[in-house]
């Protein structure tokens, strides 16, 4: 319980910077990797912590193949002027906390949450990625420490 109340105040942080400021403190970033991470291992049933990182990773890294495929190809720019660092850092986090089918379910599921929001929002052209993403984190694990989520670890 206690882990969880600490991923929830950093994703907070991690939240009001990104749309306050529309960056955030790098630190923030491996201090939530390695909550999410001990999360994860302590709380793993199905499948070792590793296996799942790697997959996750390897998810990750094909998505950010293709975002700068589109960027390069289709866009003419660099991948960074389309797509922030700290959005990168913010799935590597996201890749340690999760068993693999969870990690693909929440993360398509905080991308369309991101997408509805900034749509609803239209407050500027760029997207405060990490904090729409951080602030479904939030509600994602208040709903497992409430038990309205069963396990986010059993995948």
């Amino acid at each position: 319980m206690l882990l969880s109340v600490f991923i929830i105040i950093t994703l907070g942080y991690i939240t009001y910077q990104d749309l306050k400021e529309r960056q955030v403190y790098v630190v923030l970033f491996p201090l939530l990797g390695g909550l999410m991470g001990l999360k994860h291992i302590l709380n793993s049933f199905s499948d070792p912590f590793l296996n799942a990182v790697g997959i996750n990773l390897m998810v990750i890294g094909l998505m950010m193949l293709s975002i700068y495929l589109y960027s390069r190809f289709k866009l003419n720019q660099k991948l960074f002027t389309v797509f922030g660092l700290g959005d990168l850092l913010f799935f590597i986090c996201m890749a340690l906390g999760f068993s693999s089918l969870n990690f693909i379910i929440i993360f398509v599921f905080s991308l369309i949450f991101s997408l509805l929001i900034h749509l609803t929002l239209r407050d500027k052209n760029t997207v405060p990625l990490s904090g729409y993403m951080s602030l479904f984190l939030i509600m994602v694990y208040v709903g497992g420490e409430l038990n309205l989520i069963n396990n986010l670890y059993s995948f």
